[in-house]
């Protein structure tokens, strides 16, 4: 069962990250309640880019941490809550490798 303040959780999420040194934004057309957060915008001639993009989210499932906009399952995580969220967005934005690597999944 989701917590009722998951957006709260989310915001504080936020700004944790800030303090790590990473970008948040708001992301409502990926889920109603997320946020992607990123290493650095890119600006180029196309528009501005999202370095390591990690969209981060509640369902009434559970938490999720999700690399991509599209593909399948290997591109998700799931977190038992806020805290396990906040370690997997973390990994994430620090990573090396391209995922779905082993760096990334968890298996």
């Amino acid at each position: 069962m989701m917590p009722h303040d998951c957006e709260m959780d989310l915001q504080q999420l936020s700004h944790r990250l800030a303090q790590h040194g990473f970008g948040t934004r708001s992301a409502p057309h990926f889920a109603e309640n997320g946020m992607v957060a990123f290493t650095a915008v890119a600006h180029t001639r196309v528009g501005n880019v999202m370095n390591k993009p990690v969209f981060l989210y509640a369902t009434p499932d559970g938490w999720y941490a999700r690399i991509t906009q599209h593909g399948g399952p290997h591109w998700i995580r799931a977190a038992e809550d806020i805290y396990a969220l906040e370690r997997i967005a973390l990994e994430a934005l620090r990573r090396t490798k391209t995922p779905p690597s082993s760096a990334w999944t968890e298996e």
